[in-house]
């Protein structure tokens, strides 16, 4: 049972590695918002998908400013000490099975859950933790070599990477 849940979980438990876009807002000049994931960042448009899983291509020359939030040290220390806390606990079952603690949660599986969440809530807490701030990108008035410089530095935050 214990090998098993742990193969199911570890092939299920790489989804942290795949990459996801910030967080973006575009103001339209029109006063109009879109916010949602930042999936790809063009020399002409930008691509977001809002939350409702619609996918907007906005033009730059119709956006006023964009707001790019970052990540928050508390959300990925939480996330660590679940994800890894889990995985300790499981390594730790695993690696003290005997028939003593057959059915039940021995110091091993408890001595494991504990290392590995406390790892977890560490790395998690570096990785979510480079700011908490909302920067905001002027489009409008700006002129094209600020625009192009800016769109590149967002580009390096997006789902897809590639800048053209």
């Amino acid at each position: 049972m214990g090998v098993a849940a742990f193969l199911l979980f570890i092939t299920g438990s790489f989804a942290w590695a795949e990459r996801h876009g910030i967080v973006v807002s575009a103001i339209m000049l029109d006063k109009s918002r879109v916010k949602g994931e930042l999936v790809a960042v063009r020399r002409d448009s930008i691509v977001i998908q809002e939350e409702s899983g619609h996918v907007a291509f906005i033009d730059v020359g119709n956006i006023k400013y964009i707001e790019r939030s970052r990540r928050s040290a508390l959300v990925g220390a939480l996330t660590g000490v679940v994800r890894f806390g889990f995985i300790g606990g499981i390594i730790g079952d695993l690696a003290s099975a005997t028939d003593v603690y057959k059915d039940t949660l021995g110091p091993g599986t408890m001595l494991g859950g504990a290392i590995g969440a406390l790892l977890g809530g560490v790395l998690g807490g570096i990785q979510g933790a480079p700011t908490n701030a909302v920067e905001t990108i002027w489009i409008q008035s700006m002129p094209r070599k600020k625009i192009d410089e800016a769109l590149v530095r967002l580009s390096r935050d997006a789902r897809i990477r590639d800048w053209t």
